[in-house]
């Protein structure tokens, strides 16, 4: 296989708004539509990627914060949205539907704007939650958001990647005294809810293999997290397994994170 670069830029990620960018050579697609059309417009500029270079957007799930600007993004740039079938389901019934529409089966594989994308299914409480594999080449970007669970089918799919995007969602402690009712600190904490910091960094020491260069933790918590105690627990982590040449970033709800690009040799 031909040697590919790969690039991933994070627009935004949090509880109150999720969209990833992935380019290769002409190939731009976006992985969730969780902000406005207007808002993802804005952010994909102020990235320097133009908003009508998007090929198509991957959706990993139903919820607000990864799927409410999908229906106008796609239809004002006439692009198709990728969805697992019931997600698609839910989003028709809802009216969140966008005009062009491609259904797959977690588990599925298939071709898109030049990528190989492979899907795998995750533990979440949304109607068909799905994570994602890209390839372009040699080249691989697993990503992994909303997971209560990282389960031995997340394992087998993530292993190997060149760069992963994987959650970490909230501090226990934080979690515990925030003022949140019993019962979403409950839903939060369950195997259909999210990753705390300490099972993520867990998952992470085997996830991360030979071939893996970049970790970005997404999905950060602004009231049960911090990002400064993310990035110290990577960091903790990364030399535990004496991988502290990998470069680390945590994504921002607010701030548009600077592109990571990677071919095999590294380069960034």
């Amino acid at each position: 296989m031909s040697r590919q670069t790969m690039t991933f830029t994070a627009l935004g990620s949090g509880s109150k708004g999720n969209a990833f960018a992935i380019q290769s050579g002409d190939s731009v697609i976006l992985v969730d539509a969780g902000f406005s059309c207007r808002e993802l417009c804005c952010r994909l500029t102020r990235a320097g990627i133009a908003p009508d270079s998007v090929q198509a957007v991957l959706l990993t799930h139903d919820h607000t914060d990864h799927a409410c600007g999908c229906r106008v993004f796609c239809d004002k740039m006439q692009i198709p949205l990728y969805s697992a079938s019931l997600t698609v389901d839910y989003l028709d019934n809802m009216e969140c539907l966008p005009a062009r529409v491609f259904e797959f089966q977690a588990g599925s594989r298939f071709e898109l704007a030049g990528f190989e994308v492979s899907t795998f299914p995750v533990s979440h409480d949304a109607c068909d939650p799905v994570g994602f594999v890209l390839r372009k080449g040699e080249t691989s970007l697993g990503i992994a958001t909303d997971l209560g669970i990282a389960d031995d089918t997340v394992r087998n799919a993530l292993t190997g990647c060149n760069m992963l995007v994987f959650e970490s969602n909230y501090d226990l402690a934080m979690l515990e005294t925030s003022k949140r009712p019993p019962m979403l600190k409950k839903r939060i904490r369950s195997f259909k809810g999210h990753l705390g910091n300490t099972d993520s960094m867990q998952e992470l020491t085997r996830l991360i293999s030979e071939e893996t260069r970049m970790v970005t933790l997404v999905h950060v918590s602004r009231e049960c997290n911090d990002y400064t105690l993310v990035e110290e627990a990577a960091r903790e982590m990364l030399s535990s397994i004496h991988r502290e040449d990998l470069y680390l970033d945590v994504a921002r709800q607010e701030d548009i994170r600077a592109p990571f690009t990677f071919d095999r040799s590294g380069a960034q």
